[in-house]
């Protein structure tokens, strides 16, 4: 829950997408610390809190970390992450960003997390076979499959859903929410629903 992981971490306000001080995580002691970030990803103007909070034994452990977006209140998003099975690769030079070594390369990793979260594209133009609905991967298939699955949505209400969706990624570009897996790879693309009030993947082919 975020506001047991407010009280467990020490704030640090990220302004726009600048990466914290050094000195922010002690190398020596456990890590519990959070970093917020006001982001736009409704499509509709609006301000969202992003939270992201880190934990582990110290620095030179594996973290685990929460991230959640939050609006007027309300949790819209939640994911947590154990990167035990990825903190080896942190001392591989060049890992992340031209970083040398496993300090340099951990901290540019999860420092950069809420400063890539939010991500503005244009599916239509990058990929337009996702929008031929004959096929069964298409965007409209896996929209549709996801409100049922994750919403409990199906039938005229999702179909009505669907037809505004697609409309919406074919009108132009839209503020998607990027999850990262590693520092090479990202979950699939999150678009905001207003009519779930939550977000839906946007698998790509």
């Amino acid at each position: 829950m975020l506001l047991r992981s407010l009280f467990l971490c020490l704030f640090v306000v990220l302004r726009h997408s600048a990466a914290p001080a050094a000195s922010v995580l002690d190398m020596n002691h456990k890590v519990d610390q959070a970093f917020q970030r006001n982001v736009g990803v409704t499509n509709d103007g609006r301000k969202e809190l992003a939270v992201l909070c880190l934990h582990g034994k110290d620095f030179m452990h594996p973290f685990t970390w929460d991230l959640e977006i939050r609006s007027q209140g309300k949790v819209l998003y939640k994911h947590a992450s154990n990167d035990a099975w990825l903190d080896p690769s942190f001392h591989e030079d060049d890992y992340v960003n031209n970083c040398r070594g496993y300090v340099d390369c951990k901290k540019k990793y999860y420092y950069s997390i809420l400063g890539n979260i939010t991500e503005q594209t244009d599916f239509f133009s990058r990929n337009r076979p996702l929008f031929d609905s004959s096929r069964p991967l298409s965007v409209h298939a896996t929209i549709k499959k996801y409100l049922k699955e994750r919403y409990k949505v199906s039938g005229a209400k999702a179909d009505k859903i669907v037809k505004r969706v697609v409309d919406q990624l074919l009108s132009g570009p839209v503020v998607v929410v990027n999850v990262p897996v590693s520092p090479v790879q990202n979950e699939a693309p999150l678009l905001y629903v207003k009519e779930v009030n939550g977000f839906i993947p946007i698998d790509e082919l």
